[in-house]
């Protein structure tokens, strides 16, 4: 019953969480401060009063002690428990021992699922407990390989229910990542002060203290016998901090020693850098923000390879690493997106070189069973097809991962593939609202399943087939119709038996081989969309987009164009693997407004901003639906697109499922691409036929998909200008 301890028998109280709050301190002025203040019914200094009177009936225990007295607790509580136990301290592998050690063989091992709150105040006791310590700060839970999921769940209810913003992590990642950001900073406060307060010298120094000294050393105002505790149970992972640190230390001590002031500086300059990083990774803006400025233009002409298939190149640097043997790949897209891929397959212990700008892949795969536990978090960027693709693969390995991505990333849903892949076994806790980040507790007995998708996606379907690639038994995957067909054609590449019917039922039989192979990778046909309508509005244009992959699950944009008029020829057909690809002519045409419809939508949901720019175009109302699912992608598409059509005073209007859109003229005018990179393209196209400039906000992010697309555009006609935002220079 301290400052944590009584805050959270408070915030219990004040939402009507418990029938009854039992404390136990040793301090038995605690427990009668606790009664006085009616923070609890009632507690006892003597924790076996507690245990004989059933603490087995309790719905939940937490252990707010300091850390060298929790084995003592853990020790005296009862085997037979039936309830959630859970522990709050700033180390969890000490716990994790502790728990090792005395929890073995009874309820305790299933239900122990320890977290971290990132609460608290530097004036601790129980005097200072106030009901909403907690309210919107993190709380990390960090279960045991043995916790029971459905604890797990239960406990983030918990916290959840006290307004605690909830997140997962790994036991290993916890202490490491703590003892850089929190415990390696309290003891160099407590160690400077301690060292400035030995020299007497010194004496009186704090009266001509700045803020910097103030400031850096507030935190050695904290509960010394909590730190105390706190570093010796973490020491292993303090002691590598503290040696990291003192090499950059002592780096900087030598730059003074050799009177090298450049040095130096340029050491200050990357820190500065990198706490700017810091601080946009948590919502800040990038430092390479980057503004469109697209005036119209004559014609679009000539002819041009787009950048490669990203979803191609996703799936193709997983699978390649799940295979056995050396697999070659030609054509890989180097995106931001795809090349975040290849890093987390890196840190998972796959073996790839690569050529400079990563067209070229290498890879030595050692098998199903060749991943090994990473390292670090796996970083996810913005790409929603690594993070749900790869958390089939995870779902079935032998150790824990955490995948994480950008603000974007975090916002998109995750529970789509959860549901199914929880049914198969995986132990996978999402953040608030289902979101990344995502803590992946490797299951080696995954079950298979058979699976009705409640949305034909391509993303769900491929995350349950890499999961049942390690599933014994038949994995069957209903109502993909239209869905993106890469993951099935990529495991045939591999040599892998995959069944599909009409339908787009898909089936795979566990535990087969996947063989090396040797992959090209098609220009992306959504790369293509752009130019594909930009030749269509532009008068005069006649454009040749080599190298194409038609994948008939992705060849909607070209059927919308044609049903709108649009005049597009497919010439040189041939075979990429398993992969259809064909050169695309398109010309200028006069285009007219259609319905485009579920069926349509399903296999163009990508190009879908770009085909309301062709209906800005289109003579008559072009009425789109069955689109939902753009509301939840990099930002919702839906209502980006008609803001930005409606800044250019065209008729627009957002449906619940879709849009309304009149064709007219279009004018110029700033439009906010909301950091999406489709958004951001559509409208450089739109500007091709525009009447006046279209200046685009926040660009930056076309590099996750498309890295090459202003010099494509500006290759065949498109006058286009890049800014840095917030600046008169022009950068191309």
């Amino acid at each position: 019953m301290g400052l944590m301890g009584g805050s959270l028998a408070l915030a219990i109280k004040k939402h009507k969480l418990a029938k009854e709050i039992i404390a136990y301190d040793s301090s038995s002025n605690a427990i009668d401060y606790a009664v006085k203040k009616s923070m609890v019914q009632r507690g006892e200094t003597d924790l076996s009063l507690l245990q004989n009177e059933g603490t087995k009936e309790n719905d939940l225990i937490i252990i707010a002690v300091p850390l060298s007295a929790t084995e003592s607790i853990i020790q005296q509580l009862n085997p037979s428990i039936k309830g959630m136990v859970t522990e709050i301290g700033s180390a969890k592998n000490h716990l994790y021992k502790i728990c090792k050690a005395h929890c073995r063989h009874n309820n305790l091992q299933s239900n122990f699922i320890p977290c971290h709150p990132l609460a608290g105040v530097e004036n601790n006791g129980i005097a200072n407990a106030h009901e909403d310590l907690y309210n919107d700060k993190k709380c990390l839970i960090t279960p045991f390989e043995t916790s029971s999921p459905e604890k797990v769940l239960q406990l983030a209810e918990f916290w959840q229910a006290i307004k605690s913003v909830i997140f997962y992590m790994d036991v290993n990642q916890h202490d490491k990542v703590f003892s850089h950001t929190s415990h390696l900073p309290h003891l160099l406060a407590y160690t400077l002060i301690g060292s400035l307060a030995s020299d007497k010298n010194l004496a009186g120094f704090m009266n001509y203290s700045g803020g910097g000294l103030r400031d850096f050393c507030r935190i050695a105002s904290s509960d010394e016998k909590m730190w105390s505790d706190i570093f010796t149970t973490n020491k292993d992972q303090l002691i590598k901090s503290i040696s990291r640190f003192q090499n950059f230390l002592g780096e900087a001590r030598h730059a003074l020693q050799s009177d090298d002031k450049e040095g130096l500086f340029n050491s200050l300059c990357k820190s500065r850098k990198a706490k700017q990083l810091l601080e946009d990774s948590h919502g800040g803006n990038r430092d390479d923000e980057i503004d469109y400025i697209v005036s119209p233009c004559t014609k679009i002409n000539g002819e041009i390879r787009v950048d490669s298939d990203k979803s191609i190149s996703h799936r193709s640097i997983i699978i390649g690493s799940l295979a056995t043997g050396s697999t070659q790949i030609n054509n890989f897209l180097g995106a931001e997106d795809t090349i975040n891929t290849l890093n987390i397959l890196k840190i998972l212990g796959a073996q790839i070189t690569h050529s400079d700008d990563y067209s070229s892949i290498k890879i030595k795969g050692d098998g199903l069973d060749g991943l090994q536990q990473p390292r670090n978090f796996l970083n996810c960027g913005n790409s929603g097809t690594a993070a749900r693709l790869l958390c089939g693969a995870l779902s079935a390995q032998k150790f824990s991962s955490q995948l994480y991505g950008d603000s974007s990333l975090s916002s998109r849903p995750m529970g789509r593939i959860i549901d199914p892949l929880t049914q198969m076994g995986a132990n996978i806790y999402a953040s608030n609202n289902n979101n990344i980040p995502l803590l992946i507790m490797g299951n080696r007995k995954l079950s298979a399943i058979t699976y009705k998708m409640p949305v034909a996606s391509a993303q769900i379907k491929s995350a349950i087939l890499l999961a049942g690639l390690y599933a014994p038994g038949q994995t069957i995957i209903q109502g993909g119709a239209g869905s993106r067909d890469h993951t099935e054609r990529m495991l045939k590449n591999f040599g892998y038996k995959v069944s599909s019917n009409k339908n787009g039922d898909v089936s795979i039989n566990g535990k087969q081989t996947l063989h090396a192979s040797h992959i090209n990778i098609p220009a992306d046909i959504s790369s293509a969309a752009f130019f594909m309508v930009a030749a269509s509005i532009t008068p005069g244009s006649d454009i040749v987009l080599k190298d194409v992959g038609i994948n008939p699950s992705r060849t909607g944009i070209i059927e919308i164009l044609k049903l709108m008029g649009g005049k597009i020829e497919l010439i040189n057909q041939r075979q990429y693997g398993n992969e259809q690809t064909a050169d695309i002519q398109v010309c200028h045409s006069k285009l007219k407004a259609i319905d485009i419809g579920h069926d349509l939508v399903t296999i163009a949901i990508d190009e879908m901003p770009v085909v309301m720019i062709a209906a800005a175009y289109a003579e008559g109302t072009t009425k789109i639906s069955g689109a939902a699912e753009l509301r939840v992608k990099e930002t919702d598409r839906i209502a980006a697109m008609v803001d930005g059509l409606t800044q250019l005073k065209i008729n627009a209007k957002s449906t619940e499922d879709g849009a309304i859109i009149e064709g007219g003229s279009v004018q110029g005018g700033t439009v906010d691409s909301y950091e999406d990179h489709r958004i951001a393209m559509s409208f450089a196209v739109a500007a091709c036929g525009a009447k006046q400039d279209i200046h685009i906000t926040s660009c930056a992010n076309i590099a996750t998909s498309f890295p090459n697309f202003a010099k494509c555009a500006s290759t065949v006609g498109f006058n286009i200008q890049l800014k840095e935002a917030n600046s008169s220079a022009t950068i191309l």
